[in-house]
């Protein structure tokens, strides 16, 4: 039941995508307006999704479970540090493609999903791997893409993504509710999150080269070790 559920999502998400694809095709838009999309969902429609998760009536329960969320996570990141090393000694991998299999988009697509799948009651824990992946592509991400082993502390802690995880998390702990017309509009904008998130990337894939993303054999390797391997 659940894999069915599963399978009309993604189906769903994938006409959303097809939906900016077709934008940019019929030339409607631009694939660069895209960037607008990209700005509008990771600092106002993510944030609002991360907040509204938390607004939920307290228990040990699903505060323990969010901190087993978070060490999963963790232990997760950790695992793919490792897999990914063994994987660039046997096939050279460069870096892009080093960070492509490690960091993915498990933040906003899973949590489009989840909120489809599960209910809003869920995101909760898909915001704990949000969370520690956010913090891992701010330190380990961009030292490595960097090619410098240092990271900006005040960037981690300024991130408007672990901003509202602390906010969700103190307004989940204390009980506070968002007061109604300020909630009604974070509720409206963590609503868009998945037709704002696919319409992108559909726009963006509209504006691509097909002949030469698929004419790019080692991109099919990256594809490989991320969605099968790992």
């Amino acid at each position: 039941m659940i894999a069915l559920s599963l399978a009309r999502e993604l189906i769903v998400l994938l006409l959303m995508m097809a939906c900016g694809y077709t934008l940019v095709k019929t030339g409607l838009a631009d694939a660069k307006d895209s960037r607008i999309l990209s700005v509008v969902c990771v600092y106002l429609v993510v944030p609002c999704a991360l907040l509204k998760a938390f607004q939920l009536e307290y228990s040990d329960d699903i505060r323990n479970g969010f901190f087993l969320a978070l060490a999963i996570a963790f232990a997760v990141h950790i695992l793919f540090f490792i897999i990914v090393r063994i994987f660039t000694k046997i096939w050279h991998l460069d870096v892009t493609e080093r960070m492509s299999v490690i960091y993915t988009n498990g933040g906003t697509l899973v949590m489009a999903i989840v909120l489809a799948v599960f209910g809003e009651e869920w995101v909760i824990y898909t915001s704990a791997y949000s969370l520690v992946q956010t913090v891992f592509i701010w330190t380990h991400g961009q030292s490595v893409m960097r090619g410098i082993r240092s990271f900006d502390l005040k960037k981690i802690l300024a991130n408007v993504n672990l901003v509202a995880v602390a906010a969700g998390f103190i307004l989940f702990i204390t009980g506070i509710r968002i007061p109604e017309l300020p909630g009604a509009a974070v509720s409206g904008m963590a609503a868009m999150l998945g037709p704002a998130n696919m319409i992108m990337i559909g726009m963006v894939i509209g504006g691509t080269s097909w002949k030469e993303i698929l004419g790019e054999k080692r991109a099919y390797l990256t594809v490989f070790l991320r969605l099968v391997a790992v």
